[in-house]
């Protein structure tokens, strides 16, 4: 099994992307600079929960930038987890067409 690979990999490849994510900051690249959601997907093998991510890990998701990741674990700890990707649309500005974005990378698990 080489390093990549199993649940170590998934880790080494989230602390990739966050890490490129740093310099992309700190050398003034912006949301540009921020790999796509396949990316993400493909480094770390899993998916972003929205029931359990900070508001850094929902930034990992198309569409989400500081702003929406912010109202996102806000309105989860106000009104509780959501019990699906699709009640991602409690957010405010999240409507159809950015959940509907969201789908193949997020997951709303159960507690």
């Amino acid at each position: 099994m080489s390093a990549t690979e199993g649940q170590g990999g998934a880790r080494v490849g989230a602390v990739a992307v966050l890490i490129y994510s740093a310099v992309a900051l700190v050398l003034g690249w912006g949301d540009a600079a921020r790999p796509a959601a396949s990316e993400v997907a493909r480094s770390t093998g899993e998916l972003v929960d929205v029931n359990r991510a900070d508001a850094d890990r929902l930034r990992l998701l198309p569409e989400v930038g500081p702003g929406r990741a912010h109202r996102i674990v806000s309105e989860r700890e106000a009104n509780g987890a959501f019990g699906s990707v699709a009640e991602l649309e409690r957010v405010s500005g999240i409507g159809p067409a950015v959940r509907g974005g969201l789908e193949p990378w997020a997951v709303a698990s159960g507690d």
